[in-house]
């Protein structure tokens, strides 16, 4: 439907059309007799920035909390990732909407109520990150009502006030992650049948350090076996909230990458695939449809114990590979390599993550085939 158009019969123009609200829902807007047409542009403009950004109490429904978190949800779900929507909704929905679901937006941000969320996060048996993140979503949540009319000034500046985030002074201490030594390795892989399933995945998860849903996402069309290279560039995601199973891009343009494989792993591969008889549109270790991170974790955690090493999780795999390859670095080239061979984004998220590994050493491609092959 026009936005904007001349009446045939007056010569004059209107304004007939749909104009979306604050809340995401939509009013009808008819307005006629404006001499030209910029007189009924400008109309439009301030008509709908007026619906985007009406004060409050000019509506039963603009004061609602569960309104204003709906309306947040909706708006973002269409800017971030799918896994990261998912998690502010198990967020909101486990520890804010409890709490606020019915109130209006002024009694929740109001002084007594934000010292009140901060005294309840303050008790969860949780690691600061988590609570901090918990922290995170209800100020968002305020920022988001702030830019469209529905929490003041001085709600937001008690939100950022008094839901600050906790220093790392707490007594509590993120737990420090694991990373295997070549030997542990030995004693993990070990535990395997020759020629397993599972043992292929592990000995390509620690070849690569990838990220697990990057390893979930793996299939056959992305294993090239005449150039001997892999071709990262999708993750697998389960959410058991709704379900199903989700292939989507990596986590950054960045994360996508093309990487060497030795001659062992591809024998190991090619081993695989003969065995399974997989085809292309294949998960490369799950088969015709993609699998959730349960199994892999409790593989992971039955050979540690087997082994008689440190359980580890499936990210400490990506952190213990980091760790190899970034102590056999001899000088800022190899750490380049090291950086687009993990994936980061930047030189300087590897160096602040792995800069204490950093010894010296040989070619990093090479570091890997001597503790695998």
């Amino acid at each position: 439907m026009p936005k904007i158009k001349k009446d045939p019969e007056t010569g004059k123009w209107l304004i007939d059309c749909l104009v979306k609200k604050w809340n995401g829902k939509y009013v009808h807007v008819h307005r006629r007799d404006f001499p030209d047409e910029k007189a009924a542009a400008e109309e439009f403009v301030r008509i709908s920035k007026e619906e985007a950004t009406k004060p409050l109490g000019d509506e039963d429904e603009s004061n609602s909390f569960d309104l204003l978190v709906s309306a947040y949800l909706e708006y973002y779900g269409t800017k971030i990732k799918l896994s990261s929507l998912e998690s502010s909704k198990i967020v909101i929905s486990k520890h804010i909407l409890p709490r606020y679901s019915g109130r209006t937006i002024g009694r929740v941000y109001e002084k007594r109520s934000l010292q009140s969320f901060r005294e309840y996060v303050s008790g969860l048996k949780a690691k600061i990150q988590r609570k901090n993140i918990i922290l995170r979503k209800l100020r968002e949540i305020a920022s988001f009502g702030f830019d469209r009319g529905r929490v003041s000034l001085e709600q937001l500046r008690l939100s950022k006030t008094i839901l600050s985030s906790f220093g790392n002074d707490s007594f509590e201490v993120p737990n420090e992650k694991i990373a295997l030594t070549p030997e542990e390795y030995r004693k993990f892989i070990g535990t395997f049948k020759s020629g397993e399933r599972y043992r292929a995945f592990f000995e390509l998860f620690f070849y690569l350090g990838a990220r697990c849903g990057e390893m979930m996402g793996l299939q056959w069309r992305d294993y090239d076996p005449s150039a001997q290279e892999i071709f990262i560039h999708q993750q697998s995601e389960y959410f058991a909230s709704r379900k199903e199973w989700v292939v989507s891009s990596t986590k950054t343009k960045s994360s996508q990458r093309h990487i060497k494989l030795s001659p062992f792993i591809c024998s190991e591969l090619n081993d695989l695939r003969k065995a399974y008889g997989q085809e292309d549109g294949w998960f490369m270790f799950f088969g015709k449809t993609a699998i959730s991170k349960t199994p892999i974790v409790n593989q992971l955690r039955r050979h540690c114990l087997m082994a008689g090493i440190r359980v580890i999780s499936p990210h400490e795999i990506r952190h213990t590979v980091a760790s190899w390859l970034v102590a056999n670095c001899k000088d800022m080239s190899d750490l380049i390599v090291v950086q687009r061979w993990l994936g980061h984004s930047s030189l300087k998220e590897t160096l602040d993550t792995y800069s204490h590994y950093l010894k010296g050493g040989s070619e990093v491609t090479s570091v890997l085939g001597k503790i695998q092959g």
